[in-house]
């Protein structure tokens, strides 16, 4: 890279910093956290392996262009500010990731929070390995590859949540987007204002929620092929303009279903889904209207 450019890649990192607050100036007030050192991702580009590979990272990384980083450590935060993406494979960080563009978490650990602030903008793709927190705004959010989230997922999207073949120790609350849940292992999920819902091939320990739809849900059903989900506590459906269809569902407590107003309510009759099976541990009350049998 001739210098002019290096200068010129120096001068909109120098900008991008300031935006983001973080950086060598001293700030009235500010954190100890925000005065770590920073480290630029271009800094660190091994041009002919196209990677940053093996290093370590003592403060804060900020992406500044392309940055895919393998087998390496942060030992403060990772920035991605808005039009820009990282990869982080077999990566530690020890703060948090700040997620403005695009991030991919591939076998990586977070031992902070994984903080989106970009409704239109910020991505999140988690394939393996362990994040603790994951919240705030989103396009879209994908678990995949025997991720683990051992805290609370708290994320407004508005295209996708896209949790698949992952375990969530903690409560999950998915706001707005469409809600897609195959093969993964959850707590609480609690989803709030979905386009539509699919929750298929699922466990949840706890008590699965759905509210304020604003298209249909299927829940233990995709299409008209049955995907058995089971539930540890209550499946609550309430205030739900829009369909809510059952298909296999095992309920060891209860089956609440209060204020929906679809055209099917709450559904799970052979008439729209043949052999639809709904069992209920304890006891079902409000505007159900299904084939279910006691255990």
């Amino acid at each position: 890279m001739n210098s002019g450019v290096q200068w010129g890649v120096r001068a909109i990192s120098a900008a991008v910093l300031g935006i983001l607050g973080v950086g060598t100036l001293a700030v009235p007030g500010a954190t100890a956290a925000a005065e770590q050192p920073t480290t630029l991702c271009t800094d660190l580009w091994n041009q002919r392996e196209g990677i940053v590979a093996n290093v370590e990272v003592v403060g804060d990384l900020i992406v500044d262009g392309s940055c895919y980083m393998l087998r390496s450590s942060v030992t403060g935060d990772v920035v991605v500010p808005d039009g820009l993406g990282v990869v982080l494979s077999e990566v530690v960080v020890d703060g948090d990731v700040r997620v403005s563009g695009r991030a991919a978490l591939e076998l990586s650990i977070v031992g902070g929070a994984v903080e989106l602030d970009g409704a239109g903008t910020a991505s999140l793709r988690v394939e393996g390995g362990t994040v603790r927190d994951v919240g705030g705004l989103a396009r879209e959010v994908t678990f995949a590859w025997g991720a683990r989230l051992t805290g609370t997922y708290d994320v407004t999207a508005s295209e996708m949540h896209r949790l698949q073949g992952s375990t969530f120790v903690g409560p999950v609350t998915a706001r707005g987007g469409r809600l897609l849940t195959h093969g993964s292992t959850f707590a609480d999920v609690t989803a709030v204002g979905s386009r539509d819902a699919i929750v298929c091939r699922t466990t949840v320990t706890g008590d699965l929620t759905v509210t304020a739809l604003a298209d249909y849900a299927r829940i233990g059903l995709e299409g008209r092929e049955r995907c058995g989900v089971t539930i540890g506590g209550s499946l609550v459906l309430r205030d739900n303009p829009h369909s809510v269809d059952l298909g296999e569902v095992a309920i060891a407590r209860d089956l609440v279903c209060v204020r929906n107003s679809g055209p099917r309510v709450v559904s799970g009759t052979p008439a729209f889904t043949e052999g639809s099976r709904v069992t209920v541990g304890r006891v079902t009350y409000g505007d159900c209207w299904y084939e279910w049998v006691w255990i």
